[in-house]
């Protein structure tokens, strides 16, 4: 199937299309099961004219919450199926639980100093069996930032009950301060290899990307840790990213195109990046306009997308199954 469908007004109520595909892809667990609810809850339930959104490309829940008015990272839930961890661009170490259709859940915070925080990410920490969130505080649009700083703390659970309008506080985490080997750069995207548990920030540059990784070792070390250039790559204006949860695939993303890589077993992230890429769809703009979010789906099926403003669409874009 080349072209997912949406649907208009009709006697469903854009609403109830947002609980039912919600409802599925919080409660399936089978790839294919997925990827069947993405694409055919729009056809049960509802009438009205059937329209094309984008090629590959399944318009989800509209985010409600004034709050949410210029997300610049998420990630898909590794704790809370069929929830998405978004935060908006800028200077508030704030962060949100949001359903795929939409719904804010929950507020959290934490009491930290930020400059300007860009992409977030999920991955391995110190407890083996648990997942850590991961912060980046890594934008500098004029080029003068010596050091900039990743945030990471468990991945908090969440309550049932409905969404409050104060933040919870994540009261432990850990900071990790790091610094260029050539001076300042600004950068938008952060990844995390849930396998070896390094950290990359792939710089937002014209007509190249410069990847930089910290080693999960950084974490002990005290003081500035210098980051490590490891990758150059012919993509441009990069401002999101991911990897997926087993480690398989990396995504990057600019506003209007978005970029693919496969990892072989045993390969480095820096090595999968020097090979070749596809290419991939996002919406971009006018539906979309200055996106920069993109995540995995947690169980590879396909991946996310939202853009910056009020009243953003989420999209899903499914993926071959491997």
């Amino acid at each position: 199937m080349t072209e997912a469908l949406g649907r208009t007004a009709g006697p469903c109520s854009l609403g109830e299309q947002m609980q039912k595909r919600s409802f599925l892809i919080g409660r399936m667990t089978n790839r294919l099961t997925i990827f069947v609810g993405l694409v055919l809850v729009p056809w049960f339930g509802c009438g009205g004219e059937l329209t094309s959104t984008a090629p590959g490309a399944v318009p989800l829940g509209v985010i409600q919450d004034r709050k949410l008015n210029e997300i610049s990272g998420v990630t898909a839930s590794r704790r809370t199926p069929g929830v998405l961890w978004m935060h908006n661009d800028g200077l508030q170490a704030r962060f949100f639980a949001v359903q795929t259709n939409g719904q804010r859940l929950a507020t959290f915070a934490l009491r930290a100093d930020v400059d300007d925080l860009e992409d977030m990410a999920s991955g391995p920490g110190p407890l083996p069996d648990d997942n850590y969130l991961y912060l980046g505080d890594i934008g500098d649009n004029k080029g003068i930032r010596r050091i900039v700083r990743v945030l990471r703390f468990l991945e908090p659970a969440l309550n049932k009950g409905p969404a409050g309008s104060r933040a919870e506080f994540v009261d432990s985490f850990e900071t990790l301060q790091l610094r260029y080997p050539d001076g300042p750069h600004d950068a938008e995207a952060l990844i995390v290899d849930p396998l070896s548990g390094d950290l990359f920030i792939v710089t937002k540059e014209r007509k190249r990307a410069r990847v930089f990784r910290a080693a999960q070792q950084a974490w002990s070390r005290p003081g500035p840790v210098q980051l490590e250039l490891v990758a150059e790559l012919k993509v441009d204006d990069v401002s999101g990213g991911d990897i997926s949860a087993d480690g398989n695939r990396v995504l990057l993303r600019r506003e209007g195109k978005a970029w693919l890589w496969k990892r072989r077993p045993e390969e480095s992230i820096s090595s999968t990046l020097l090979k070749s890429h596809e290419k991939v769809p996002v919406i971009g703009p006018p539906n979309e306009a200055n996106g920069e979010a993109i995540a995995f789906a947690t169980d590879d099926s396909g991946y996310f997308t939202v853009g910056e403003g009020r009243r953003e669409r989420i999209f899903f874009y499914p993926l071959p199954i491997e």
